[in-house]
């Protein structure tokens, strides 16, 4: 008794620590199983949900140029990382940037529609799963007074797919995506 005791115990234990452990994804939508919800330039002529996706069925192809999420709230001075698959229909490179969701601001700091704000990966036709990290540090504004950031994807002029997109606080990527919870 004492023993079936201690390992229910060891197992709870380990399956609150891992509950507190996962990360929390602060995107709506990554997957696009709920369209192109929160999501924004979204060009239906180019940019399309297809029946290929990494984590569901579906993915967000788009076609050129770029595609912007939802802002979703930071915490001011932490590192912010946000992780998605990628493919391209040919080989080619995706550019991702970080920006407040405050055009004055985010342009002010340099981290909006910069190409010193972009980070990116060279990619394949295969999923790849990315993550890039950035430090939610823009000064407050007196309009913009929130740590709220929004993420920019785009193909370089290429069309690609992407699919599992996930915002988490720290500088870990994560390996798959995480649905948003709440």
């Amino acid at each position: 008794m004492i023993t079936r005791l201690c390992i229910s115990a060891a197992a709870v234990a380990l399956t609150l620590t891992s509950a507190l452990a996962a990360p929390e994804n602060r995107l709506r939508n990554g997957s696009f199983e709920g369209g192109t919800l929160y999501w924004h330039q979204i060009d239906p002529k180019k940019d399309t949900l297809v029946r290929d996706g990494a984590v569901g069925e579906f993915a967000l192809r788009i076609a050129k140029g770029n595609v912007m999420s939802a802002p979703f709230v930071a915490e001011r001075g932490q590192p912010m990382t946000v992780s998605f698959f990628v493919k391209g229909e040919q080989p080619g490179r995706v550019g991702v940037q970080m920006p407040p969701s405050a055009r004055e601001p985010g342009t002010k700091a340099k981290r909006l529609w910069m190409r010193e704000a972009e980070q990116g990966a060279e990619i394949g036709t295969e999923w790849k799963r990315v993550s890039f990290t950035w430090l939610a540090d823009v000064p407050p504004d007196g309009i913009w007074p929130n740590p709220h950031y929004l993420v920019q994807i785009g193909g370089h002029d290429k069309p690609i797919l992407i699919d599992g997109v996930t915002v988490t606080l720290g500088k870990e990527g994560t390996p798959a995506y995480v649905p948003r919870r709440g």
